[in-house]
């Protein structure tokens, strides 16, 4: 059985179409464009009421928020004003579906209502200009999302994407990752790669201080989320949490309180031959409501 391409119920795809449409009806084939389609911000923020340059930049500040709580957006209206494109929706929350392993939308039953506003450079003529006013705002496919997103997310989505159309039991690809050097090897240009941790040669690191993650009031109130977020991660040598990257979520904003979380974390480092190595592995993050 083949899987769905990854963004298929987060970004529907929208064709370019009307290349030559006169201005007068440019209202109407943006309606029938965009209206009832889930279109996701490059830059994810914590308002509800954004405004954007002709280049497509913030205007003003906000708080970025996690592309599953603050990213995807239903639209449910699009208004050519002139000198500007408005659009409002509503947002949409995205949580980890073990059995379709891929992200879906949560359905909630209060819905929050969004409104973005772009600027336009110049009066629309042109579909063509529309949607590119739209894109300078909006992701458009798999690849754009998973360059607007942090860092940590990318390893996941990116095995995600090239599962699509791959038989379920096709492994994915394995992320290579690598120990950040110490001063001295830095400065000889010298990358060190982490260790397997075996039980005989390399003694696994002993956890010394791990508080628990906690709870965005969406995920607890509204989502009700729980679950474990898994993480891939380096212990270093001084027993430091390093470059943490999601292996499996759990979404409605969770995944970031999990990184936020395991920085904070302190290890007694592994050892090898009674010197302390760095490690590459797995940890989990628990979220339990009660």
């Amino acid at each position: 059985m083949k899987k769905a391409a990854l963004l298929a119920l987060i970004l529907l795809s929208v064709s370019v179409s009307g290349l030559f449409a006169l201005p007068a009806d440019l209202q109407s084939e943006l309606s029938a464009k965009y209206e009832k389609q889930v279109l996701m911000l490059r830059h994810p923020v914590w308002s509800n009421s954004q405004k954007y340059d002709a280049a497509g930049n913030l205007i003003g500040h906000a708080d970025p928020e996690p592309w599953t709580t603050h990213g995807g957006v239903e639209i449910t209206k699009i208004r050519l004003a002139g000198d500007r494109l408005e659009l409002e929706g509503t947002r949409c929350i995205y949580g980890y579906n073990p059995k379709q392993k891929t992200m879906l939308p949560v359905q909630l039953k209060d819905k929050t209502k969004v409104k973005v506003q772009i600027a336009l450079p110049t009066p629309l003529s042109t579909m063509a200009e529309a949607d590119a006013a739209i894109d300078r705002v909006f992701t458009r496919n798999d690849e754009e999302l998973i360059d607007s997103v942090p860092d940590y997310w990318r390893p996941f989505l990116k095995t995600l994407h090239a599962r699509a159309g791959k038989p379920d039991d096709e492994p994915a690809a394995k992320q290579k990752m690598v120990d950040l050097p110490t001063p001295r090897e830095a400065a000889a240009g010298k990358e060190v790669a982490p260790m397997k941790i075996d039980g005989k040669l390399v003694k696994a690191p002993r956890a010394r201080f791990t508080p628990e993650p906690s709870f965005t009031e969406l995920a607890r109130n509204k989502l009700r989320a729980e679950g474990v977020v898994v993480l891939s991660v380096i212990i270093d040598r001084e027993g430091k949490v390093q470059r943490p990257i999601i292996i499996r979520p759990i979404g409605g904003g969770l995944d970031e309180q999990a990184i936020e979380t395991v920085k904070l974390w302190k290890f007694d480092p592994a050892t090898k031959d009674g010197k302390p190595v760095a490690v590459e592995m797995a940890i989990e993050v628990a979220f339990n409501l009660y």
